[in-house]
């Protein structure tokens, strides 16, 4: 005797899963604030849309964009520790060839690593407020939090 009934995994249309992650892709691009974002996104994999369907993907990005904005004075401290340490630790391991590259190179490599980080952690918290993982609440000072 069976207490549960095995139930069937609901059937997925793949053409509505397909469009789906086209939009989240494109939509993380965007909201990463990355110039030639579609371009990205279609490196990337993502389809071509018309500019009537890229003009409202970018207001749906600067809606999305607009829920986090406040936290990106974190967003790009953190980033900078992160590419700063990493920058430093890439210098630790070419050893004696790091004395070779000169410093427009290690500058060059901390910017790149600045703006990468910066707009994985945005365009990823973007998507995850508005796919509802991640729920954003009011500024509540720790001195106040119990």
């Amino acid at each position: 005797m069976r207490f549960f009934k095995k139930r069937r995994p609901p059937a997925v249309d793949q053409d509505m899963l397909t469009a789906e992650i086209m939009y989240r892709m494109r939509g993380m691009f965007l909201d990463s604030q990355l110039q030639d974002a579609f371009a990205l996104s279609v490196i990337a994999g993502a389809s071509y849309v018309s500019d009537e369907v890229a003009e409202k993907e970018q207001q749906d990005s600067d809606k999305r964009f607009s829920k986090i904005e406040y936290l990106m004075p974190l967003i790009v401290a953190q980033c900078y520790q992160v590419a700063k340490a990493t920058t430093e630790l890439q210098r630790t391991k070419m050893g004696e060839e790091a004395h070779e590259a000169p410093e427009e190179y290690w500058d060059y490599y901390f910017s790149r690593s600045h703006q990468i980080a910066i707009a994985s952690v945005t365009g990823a918290i973007c998507q995850l407020v508005d796919i509802g993982l991640l729920s954003l609440g009011p500024i509540v000072p720790r001195s106040v939090q119990k």
